[in-house]
């Protein structure tokens, strides 16, 4: 019984790392792909597939 358990908990502890690993990356991603935007309308953010949810932008 205390083996299905460990195995659970072991389970449970692999899948947060991996989901917290491509929250980081993901949130990196973002940050790099909005670091050429600049908050002046007609910059490069208008194309960005970030911009709706990039703090540099104007609306």
């Amino acid at each position: 019984m205390t083996t299905i358990i460990a195995n659970v908990v072991v389970a449970a502890l692999i899948i947060s790392l991996v989901a917290y690993a491509i929250a980081t990356l993901t949130k990196q991603s973002k940050e790099e792909s909005c670091a050429s935007c600049s908050p002046k309308k007609g910059s490069a953010c208008k194309g960005c597939q970030f911009a709706d949810h990039c703090n540099k932008t104007i609306h």
